[in-house]
């Protein structure tokens, strides 16, 4: 899975060398996640738990390891390899999602923002009815990351139910 993996950040404009920072395997982390999400449809079995900077795959981080270690092979493989046309379009609508600017979030933090959103929602908060369901997410996002603003999770609620990857 790490020569795919390594295919999917080449596509996302993103180098294997960016997995040796925090903030880099933070990103990794964050596409991965979305990468799943059946509106992208790349999913590579990576199971999650939610961490204090979002969703976060122990087994992802062990293949960013690999990856490091095999930097030249993971290169060479994605020089050679390309992705199906499926694939290809939800890289692309992927690419889009996490550039956008919403709440006054962009960026990893918009993608930080977003996972924890839409992890809170998809699983401890399944069981709950929409509206409370709703309300619990952006509450619990809200306090576990008090640094994004409350204006700023609601903002990226309506973003995730735009891009279809929350149906409340």
């Amino acid at each position: 899975r790490h020569f795919v993996l390594s295919l999917l950040l080449g596509e996302m404009g993103k180098g294997i060398e960016g997995l040796n920072e925090f903030e880099g395997r933070k990103y990794f982390q964050k596409i991965v996640y979305f990468a799943q999400q059946e509106s992208f449809g790349l999913d590579m079995g990576f199971g999650f738990s939610l961490h204090p900077h979002g969703p976060y795959s122990k087994e992802l981080s062990e293949c960013a390891k690999i990856m490091l270690a095999q930097k030249e092979q993971c290169e060479t493989f994605a020089q050679k390899h390309k992705f199906n046309l499926t694939a290809t379009k939800g890289i692309a609508q992927l690419k889009t999602f996490a550039g956008t600017t919403v709440g006054g979030l962009s960026g990893l933090a918009f993608l930080e923002a977003a996972a924890t959103l839409h992890f809170l929602w998809s699983s401890p908060f399944k069981h709950l009815p929409t509206a409370q369901r709703k309300v619990a997410a952006i509450t619990s996002c809200h306090e576990l990351k008090p640094h994004f603003q409350s204006h700023a999770c609601h903002a990226v609620f309506a973003e995730l139910e735009k891009w279809k990857l929350i149906a409340a």
